[in-house]
């Protein structure tokens, strides 16, 4: 009972306020309602409701009304809040009402609430704005008028782009059948169309002139919606003109053709001398009404193949094209070329060193034992006249890897780049033997008996001199590289163990003063070893520095 008697007393209150509010107006504005004048039937229509003038203390902070509408002719669906008033709108009594967000008052010309319908049947209708209960930020009543917006429902245009019938002069064409073909005396006709919805438009008629062979004529019809639609007539005109683009016979000055002349074979080749810069083609068409055209024949360049184009051109403009390429031999005059350089080298794995130079024949390449396999990549600087051969090993052994690049200029002169690829040691078991059993020499000598444990010789040779050195270990890995006369034996072991014999000229004075240029002239024959530290030979190179340093401190006997 007590709950009852509080709500009582609070609806009383707010009756009393309500009619004291009524009693202590405190200001004014303009509703109006806006929406198309004209729309269509099952299209959507939005009408909106705004406020302008607005008179009132603080604004507007609280909005209320009806809204008004025929439902047999308007279908409410939605609506949307469009100011600071959040505005509700209740469908089951066509009723909306809000407060402003924040307390933000509405102080200008503004929209307060949109709706949407959907136009049901043709004819004409209103919606309107009434028993408005607005308030200023005071709570005070604000005077608002009644507002109303006539809107005319009419059918939509026709979509109707459909032709009701269709003919065309000497033809047999209709709406079921848009080709036809007709004589070669026939030069023009007369397309005839109507559409289905009279107020629709046709283009596309009227008379037409034919050509020979196939003729297209389009008819499009627009509809009051705007809607098209096309309809593409064909009329293929007897053509009695010869579509023969053969030729009869092709006769080429200074040369011959390969293969010889067919008319079915419609690409040739031939070669002419320096002295021939232009060709005297005689090319005869099988049709006497068919045209000849000749192109490219002329300021032949030398050392290229040029394409010279027939082009053949039927009476009815059929097209059959033939094609010499010809190849102007070299000015015999004009001196060879001496270019035997390559213009770069590429690795598709580890460093090229040192940089690419053309001028520079001898390179390495440092890789660990687990690569077995390298790319090496490299151009001619002559593309056109330089030619290049290659050798060197599939596989990748332990040790110095030597691949050749000989390039042969025009003039036959050559030149050869080097490329020592340096696959280090497994340091994995193996032998540690790096003595030589023998020295082998032959056309040559050594200044004194060979023995294994003495690695610097003196040495004199003659033509056809050549080093033979045999491992005690069979297993063990010999180079053999000369330097200015020096030559540098090199053993190598599977685990990375090293050693070096040297022989030098004999009318060279070798002292323990000049030792040092012999350890020179082995590091730069061997770059890896400097340091020891390269890649795979990180273990064996260190031990191989060591001895090839201790040479320093003895004489040559």
């Amino acid at each position: 009972m007590m709950n009852k008697r509080i709500i009582s007393s609070l609806l009383l209150t707010l009756c009393l306020f309500l009619f004291s509010t009524l009693e202590l107006s405190a200001g004014s504005v303009n509703v109006s309602v806006s929406a198309p004048g004209t729309v269509y039937k099952g299209n959507t229509v939005e009408v909106t409701v705004s406020f302008s003038n607005v008179n009132a203390e603080g604004g507007i902070t609280g909005v209320g009304g009806q809204i008004n509408f025929d439902s047999s002719y308007l279908k409410y669906e939605s609506y949307q809040s469009l100011s600071s008033i959040n505005v509700t709108y209740a469908p089951g009594t066509s009723r909306f009402a809000g407060l402003s967000v924040g307390g933000q008052p509405i102080t200008g010309n503004t929209g307060v609430i949109r709706l949407v319908f959907r136009a049901l049947q043709t004819g004409n209708t209103t919606v309107s704005f009434s028993n408005a209960s607005i308030s200023d930020s005071k709570s005070n009543p604000v005077t608002a008028n009644n507002a109303s917006k006539s809107i005319s429902i009419t059918e939509p245009p026709s979509a109707n782009a459909n032709l009701k019938s269709l003919s065309v002069s000497n033809t047999n064409i209709s709406l079921n059948n848009l080709s036809s073909n007709v004589g070669k005396d026939v030069t023009s006709v007369n397309i005839s169309a109507t559409a289905e919805d009279a107020g629709a438009r046709v283009s596309g008629t009227g008379q037409k002139s034919l050509n020979y062979g196939k003729n297209t004529f389009t008819i499009t019809v627009t509809a009051p919606s705007g809607a098209t639609r096309s309809y593409t007539v064909t009329i293929n005109r007897e053509d009695p003109r010869s579509n023969n683009a053969n030729l009869s016979s092709l006769k080429v000055s200074g040369g011959d053709l390969k293969p010889g002349f067919g008319k079915n074979t419609t690409t040739y080749s031939m070669t002419v001398p320096f002295s021939v810069s232009s060709l005297d083609i005689k090319a005869t068409a099988e049709d006497k009404n068919a045209k000849v055209q000749i192109s490219g024949n002329t300021n032949l360049p030398s050392e290229a193949t040029t394409p010279v184009i027939i082009k053949v051109t039927a009476e009815n403009g059929n097209v059959k094209t033939y094609t010499i390429n010809v190849t102007r031999e070299k000015d015999p005059n004009k001196p060879k070329s001496n270019n035997n350089y390559l213009s770069s080298i590429t690795t598709n794995i580890g460093i090229l060193s040192p940089v690419f130079d053309k001028e520079k024949t001898n390179y390495v390449v440092y890789l660990p034992y687990e690569v077995d396999k390298i790319e090496l990549n490299v151009e001619v600087d002559d593309k056109e006249y330089g030619q290049l051969e290659r050798t060197g090993p599939d596989t990748l052994n332990v040790g110095i890897n030597r691949y050749e690049f000989k390039v042969t200029a025009e003039d036959g002169t050559t030149k050869s780049y080097i490329v020592n690829v340096i696959r280090g040691a497994s340091v994995e078991g193996g032998s540690s033997n790096v003595l030589l059993k023998e020295l082998n020499i032959d056309n040559g000598s050594l200044d004194k008996k060979f023995k294994s444990d003495v690695n610097v010789y003196r040495y004199s040779k003659k033509k056809g001199f050549k080093l033979s050195p045999v491992p005690e270990d069979e297993n063990t890995k010999v180079s053999v590289l000369e330097f200015d006369g020096v030559y540098t034996i090199l053993l190598e072991t599977s685990n990375g163990e090293a050693n070096v014999y040297t022989l030098v000229p004999e009318e060279e004075t070798t002292t323990s003063n000049n030792i040092g240029i012999i350890i020179t002239i082995v590091v730069a024959s061997i770059p890896f070893i400097g340091g020891g530290t390269f890649l795979g030979y990180k273990y064996g190179m260190k031990k191989m520095l060591s001895k090839v340093k201790n040479l320093a401190q003895t004489k040559v006997e």
